[in-house]
């Protein structure tokens, strides 16, 4: 089967694809200064791959900065936010944070409110042990905001890393089982400006499995700029692809696949083993329908971050995937 997009094939990739990108403009390496992505966003609005973008990730500490940019938006045409917590460096901190970040944030919403709508809710935990009142905290975040929150891991990718993924996991799992109504995210970094930034196809296929097997809902950002593993000379490194994690984690959703078998799709560079038609996606022999794409993505899989808009939409016009 061909991967050229016909009008037949566009099924699985927007099912797919639907609503997946952040737009980080201001983060590295974008580091555009705010009016210019901004502007950016609000131009996607216009385009026709408005499809794809879900909302503009921002910091709850610039959100004064946007009040010049707002009449650039309506209820039409609303601004949607992914908002970034300040990080914080103790427990005790944290809840400091949580709390100034909640007012500077509703002040703001409250002036637009018909402007403005939040999507999600980011949220980096401190490099210390979580506990249950750290994603009470969350939980209580998520409830003021109305919206989904998403917690990440902020320590460093070293050899214990999976096993403190799993622990802030298993934190999360509790939480959502004893709160069923206050679904808590985890938010995985997949990349960065540096090659000891991206983690390992392991560590993300644990995070992954570890994602499904406790029904917890994930989002990505950072290092996702292409559709399909490739080495960069930019970061001197292989960076993840949007459609080696986004696949791998419905397959096995699916098929419910092991580690050693999420790893084989992470791994994959050759964007012939990703095709598209108008009832399924396939990874070699393995097909998932445009039903199971909807309802994992609606449930589970969430979306990604990307300093650009354009590269993801480029990358798959380039491969034929997308007209």
């Amino acid at each position: 089967m061909s991967n050229t997009v016909s009008k037949q094939q566009l099924g699985s990739l927007t099912t797919l694809m639907n609503k997946i990108v952040d737009y980080a403009g201001i983060f590295p390496p974008g580091n555009l200064p705010l009016k210019q992505a901004i502007t950016n966003y609000r131009n996607y609005l216009e385009g026709n791959d408005v499809w794809m973008l879900r909302s503009f990730v921002l910091p709850i500490a610039k959100l004064s900065e946007l009040e010049k940019y707002m009449d650039l938006f309506s209820t039409d045409k609303k601004l949607k936010l992914s908002l970034v917590v300040s990080k914080s460096d103790s427990a005790e901190d944290f809840d400091g944070v949580c709390q100034v970040d909640t007012n500077k944030a509703k002040k703001f919403l409250d002036e637009y409110v018909d402007k403005v709508s939040v999507e999600s809710l980011e949220i980096p935990l401190p490099q210390v042990n979580i506990t249950k009142n750290m994603i009470k905290n969350v939980s209580h975040l998520a409830e003021r905001f109305n919206t989904q929150a998403f917690c990440e891991m902020s320590k460093p990718l070293s050899d214990d890393w999976i096993e403190q993924m799993k622990g802030a996991m298993e934190r999360i799992n509790d939480f959502n089982r004893k709160n069923p109504k206050s679904k808590i995210g985890y938010k995985l970094r997949t990349g960065g400006i540096k090659a000891h930034l991206f983690p390992s196809t392991e560590q993300v296929a644990y995070t992954l499995t570890e994602s499904v097997e406790r029904g917890i809902p994930i989002k990505f950002t950072a290092g996702l700029h292409h559709p399909v593993r490739m080495y960069r000379d930019e970061v001197d490194t292989k960076m993840h692809g949007f459609l080696n994690v986004f696949m791998g984690y419905i397959f096995q959703a699916s098929y419910k696949w092991n580690v050693e078998e999420v790893k084989e799709i992470l791994k994959d560079e050759d964007e012939r083993n990703f095709q598209f038609s108008n009832r399924e996606l396939k990874w070699k022999n393995f097909k998932v329908s445009i039903n199971e794409i909807k309802m994992i993505r609606t449930s589970l899989l969430n979306s990604f971050g990307s300093c650009s808009f354009d590269d993801p939409r480029e990358d798959l016009r380039d491969l034929n995937m997308m007209k």
